[in-house]
C-alpha cells in the first residue's frame, strides 16, 4: 500500500494539505525510524553471562609474587594483545580467553618485548611454555587445545619457579567471570 500527499492529509486533516511541505512517505518513514530507534533504546538485552570487558586486570599470587594479567576476552584485543609496547612492567602479563578449547596460534608481529606463553586448561594448569622473539611473525602454537594462553616477560615462569604441570592458585576462580568454565 502506498500513501499519496492526499491519502497523508486525509489521515492528519490539522497538519495542512501537504504537512507543511512533507509528503506522506517521508511522514511514514520518520514515524517507522522514530519508532524503531526508541525501541531499541528501550529494549534490554538478555545476557546469558557476567559481562566482562578486555583490559581489566586480574592477579595470581605466586610464591612471593604478584602477577597482574590483563585480560584480553574480545576478539579485537586478542588480536592486538601486547603489540606496539614497547615494555611490560617485571609481574605484569596477558591473559587470553577464547571462546572454546582449539588449538592456539600466536605470533609476534608488532610486538617488542621478548615474552615467554604458557597455554593453559580450565584450571589453571600448565601445559606448554614457549619462548617468542619481538617481531617474529613465525607462529606459536599450542599443541593442544585450550582455552587460555598467558603471555608475560621472556623467563618469568622460570624466574618464579613455574614449569609444565604446575598451576596458577585460584585460576578457574578468578576467570570464572570472563568464561563459562
Amino acid at each position: 500500500m502506498t500513501f499519496s500527499s492526499n491519502r497523508a492529509a486525509s489521515l492528519f486533516p490539522r497538519a495542512g494539505v501537504r504537512l507543511a511541505g512533507l509528503s506522506g512517505r517521508f511522514l511514514i518513514g520518520v514515524l517507522l525510524i522514530g519508532a524503531y530507534v526508541l525501541g531499541v533504546a528501550g529494549c534490554q538485552r538478555e545476557v546469558t553471562a557476567v559481562p566482562a570487558f578486555s583490559g581489566e586486570k586480574i592477579s595470581f599470587e605466586v610464591k612471593d609474587r604478584v602477577l597482574r594479567a590483563e585480560v584480553a576476552v574480545e576478539p579485537d584485543h586478542r588480536r592486538t594483545g601486547l603489540m606496539f609496547r614497547t615494555s611490560l612492567p617485571k609481574d605484569d602479563g596477558m591473559l587470553f580467553i577464547f571462546e572454546e578449547e582449539r588449538a592456539q596460534s600466536f605470533h609476534m608481529k608488532n610486538t617488542y618485548v621478548p615474552l615467554s606463553i604458557a597455554f593453559l586448561d580450565r584450571q589453571g594448569k600448565i601445559l606448554q611454555i614457549e619462548d617468542m622473539q619481538p617481531k617474529d611473525e613465525g607462529l606459536t602454537a599450542s599443541k593442544y587445545k585450550v582455552r587460555f594462553a598467558l603471555e608475560v616477560n621472556q623467563g618469568w615462569f622460570r624466574e618464579v619457579g613455574l614449569s609444565v604441570g604446575d598451576s596458577l592458585p585460584g585460576f578457574s576462580e578468578k576467570v570464572a567471570r570472563f568464561a563459562r568454565l
